[in-house]
């Protein structure tokens, strides 16, 4: 599931060039857009959605399911493990032993949204990841091959200092990204 991490870090280059208004940002948020409607098509129990507003730009993510009750009950958390702040299960806090999960259900769409942070969801062993890989390996496409998408349009270099990577477009583009 290094797809996940690799949607997150070029969300997080495209979130650095909007926020800088540059000008390929939309050229780029177009190719993007594109891989992340094959990433829902390859995993039919996740739906990725970017977020745009007149600020930012971010990705959120939802599990197709209709309740976090449904979700609770198909991983079989222990109940002293989940906090409900309200009577009707629409938000549900999980502790793990070092990290903690919250999703909740979204009214427009219908669906589970995880709540993250993406600090937490580039670690492959936080809860997030995890819910995130456990829904995608139960159903997937493998036809679908996301990181060959996403290397056509970008490749990174690891050693940023806020573990995002620096995202650089290929030279088929003939540009560079520095963020």
């Amino acid at each position: 599931m290094e797809e996940i991490i690799y949607l997150l870090r070029v969300a997080y280059v495209i979130d650095k060039m909007y926020a800088k208004s540059n000008k390929k940002t939309y050229y780029y948020l177009k190719k993007f857009r594109k891989i992340v409607d094959k990433f829902n098509k390859k995993y039919p129990l996740l739906l990725v959605a970017i977020d745009k507003s007149s600020l930012n730009i971010k990705l959120k993510f939802f599990i197709k399911r209709q309740s976090v009750d449904e979700i609770n009950k198909e991983l079989k958390f222990k109940t002293k493990d989940v906090v409900v702040p309200r009577s009707n299960i629409d938000h549900a806090y999980f502790k793990g032993v070092t990290d903690s999960l919250t999703i909740e259900k979204d009214p427009n769409r219908n669906l589970v949204e995880l709540i993250y942070r993406s600090d937490t969801l580039n670690n492959h062993y936080s809860p997030e990841f995890k819910l995130l890989t456990w829904y995608a390996f139960l159903e997937q496409d493998n036809s679908i091959d996301i990181k060959e998408e996403i290397d056509d349009i970008f490749c990174f270099d690891l050693d940023d200092d806020e573990g995002h990577g620096v995202v650089y477009t290929t030279r088929k583009f003939k540009s560079e990204t520095h963020y």
